[in-house]
């Protein structure tokens, strides 16, 4: 069995046992190979954006937490535990956590019919061009 080329000068007979690859099919072929990398790097990229996500998130968790626990342990009359002005957020940092790129705020409003306080902490960090915010309340009672 035999092939026929075809061009302007004419005709060639070539046996179609040639083994061997054609310009076209090595061009399929790194085409889809291409796609499969794209494919690949898309998911390997999508994978570390996440995972940074997770650890400023958990990050953020971790410096609230904190925050409150130090909170908590202050007596009810506290001056840390005064009412913030006009319910306003006021700093609550550390020198190691704004080296981090996070900042931490407290609020502290007072209920005196209830006598109950109300600490708020707000975590914020940036995340590209987004400010992320994480916030967590605790009531604080007089007698404990």
């Amino acid at each position: 069995m035999y092939i026929l080329l075809i061009w302007k000068g004419g005709m060639v007979k070539r046996p179609l046992t040639q083994k061997g690859f054609t310009l076209i099919e090595l061009l399929i072929a790194m085409v889809l190979l291409l796609v499969g990398f794209l494919a690949i790097l898309t998911v390997h990229w999508a994978s570390a954006r996440n995972g940074t996500f997770s650890r400023k998130m958990t990050t953020a968790a971790i410096l609230n937490q904190q925050a409150l626990e130090q909170l908590g342990t202050l007596s009810y009359n506290d001056n840390t535990l005064l009412s913030t002005t006009n319910g306003s957020f006021v700093g609550y940092n550390e020198s190691n956590i704004t080296s981090g790129g996070f900042t931490r705020q407290i609020k502290i409003d007072e209920d005196t019919v209830k006598k109950v306080k109300t600490i708020t902490v707000l975590i914020t960090w940036q995340d590209g061009n987004t400010t992320k915010t994480r916030t967590l309340q605790m009531i604080k009672r007089p007698d404990y």
